[in-house]
């Protein structure tokens, strides 16, 4: 390498964008953006019974950033977890879906944004899966429980559970 491969990002810096330094540079901070914004994604957990019983590769599948759809790579999971309510081996089982976010927001915002997050889940079993709304009971946990306090919150703290409900 050349001195200006060294020097190039130095003089940016201090002395503002050429034309494909600032094209470089705005395409770094997408990339960035796009990776922080993947890393705070919320995560689906897949309890183990479930995970166990549907026979999933994944224990997880993920919703993207701070809303509600599904991340469309991750919806194979749940169409496996539907498979295996209607026909495998959660056939006689019902589930409950619970949503826990981060403390970021009001408690209100986090309690609805929990709820609208279990209930994309569980519309997506009962719509796109055929299992029997039924046999799946939803909950919203909000804040509640969560751990982290910093400016990401802790990521654990922003997720969607499914777990086996106990047969009585």
């Amino acid at each position: 390498m050349n001195l200006s491969t060294y020097l190039s990002p130095i003089l940016i810096a201090l002395v503002g964008c050429t034309t494909l330094a600032c094209s470089s540079t705005t395409n770094a901070v997408r990339y960035d953006r796009a990776a922080a914004d993947n890393d705070r994604r919320t995560e689906i957990e897949i309890g183990e019974q479930v995970s166990t019983a549907c026979s999933l590769s994944s224990n997880k599948a993920f919703f993207t950033y701070n809303g509600t759809t599904l991340d469309p790579a991750d919806k194979a999971t749940l169409h496996n977890i539907a498979h295996c309510m209607t026909t495998g081996n959660l056939k006689d089982d019902t589930i409950i879906v619970m949503g826990h976010t981060d403390t970021t927001g009001s408690k209100a915002y986090n309690a609805e944004l929990g709820m609208n997050r279990a209930e994309m889940v569980a519309k997506y079993l009962v719509e796109e899966g055929g299992v029997a709304a039924t046999r799946i009971f939803v909950k919203s946990y909000g804040e509640s429980g969560a751990k982290g306090n910093d400016a990401d919150g802790n990521p654990y703290d922003r997720r969607v559970e499914l777990r086996v409900t106990e047969r009585e």
